[in-house]
């Protein structure tokens, strides 16, 4: 596992964010640092599916039972 450094090049990009789906401060930390690092980003968030700012790939959760 490698943790990646919550740093001012974060916050940074955190600012430039355009049209960023939600107000949630955890998702904008988490997509700025995949941004940053190049990373594709996995999520089951629909907000954030058609985020085109980023790399996002969206799956849908398996149905429990």
């Amino acid at each position: 596992m490698v943790l990646l450094p919550l740093d001012e090049e974060v916050m940074a990009d955190i600012l430039a964010l355009q049209n960023f789906p939600n107000q949630d401060p955890a998702d904008e930390i988490i997509v700025a640092t995949a941004r940053l690092y190049n990373l594709t980003l996995l999520t089951t968030d629909r907000l954030l599916r058609g985020y085109r700012h980023a790399k996002v790939n969206y799956f849908k959760p398996r149905q429990q039972g």
